[in-house]
């Protein structure tokens, strides 16, 4: 019988473990950035959080737009792929402008400091202010359900222990 209880103890601080290291698996972020002229640049990436849990590794870029021009298509290919969810540190842009599609970066280092830019060069469209982190926001997606699941094992696993203790 105590060989039993060990094994589900074992069981269940193994899902727990489990459960909490699920975090360094690629998930969906909204991003979203509001210029002080009232235009917004949003769209969804991909990323993997960090053990800061503040620091997103962008792995790909899955859509984005811009409300100063609807319908821009925008480049999604990566130059650097840093955020984060309080907006403190970024390294978040996309190929140049000049490659024909539109781009973004926030934000820029400039000789006056960091800058948040999108430029539209069909349009001869770009706008460019000094990068506010607090006009930042990025938030999940979903919920990663497997992780939720995983927990909820080791939660009962360590509930059978200790039921069957008593």
């Amino acid at each position: 019988m105590r060989h039993t209880i060990s094994t589900f103890k074992m069981f269940g601080a193994l899902m727990l473990i489990i459960s909490t290291s699920a975090q360094a698996v690629p998930m969906s972020y909204n991003f979203k950035y509001e210029f002080g002229t009232g235009e917004v640049l949003s769209g969804t990436l991909n990323g993997e959080l960090q053990d800061d849990l503040d620091t997103v590794l962008v792995t790909d870029v899955l859509m984005v737009t811009f409300t100063g021009l609807p319908g821009t298509t925008f480049q999604t290919d990566l130059l650097s792929n840093v955020v984060s969810l309080s907006g403190a540190a970024h390294s978040f842009s996309t190929i140049a402008p000049d490659a024909g599609l539109a781009g973004f970066s926030l934000p820029v280092s400039s000789f006056f400091g960091p800058y948040a830019i999108v430029g539209i060069p069909e349009d001869y469209f770009y706008l460019g202010e000094f990068y506010i982190p607090e006009r930042w926001s990025l938030t999940h997606t979903v919920v990663e359900p497997a992780t939720f699941t995983l927990f909820g094992l080791g939660l009962a696993g360590l509930g059978l222990a200790r039921r069957k203790k008593a």
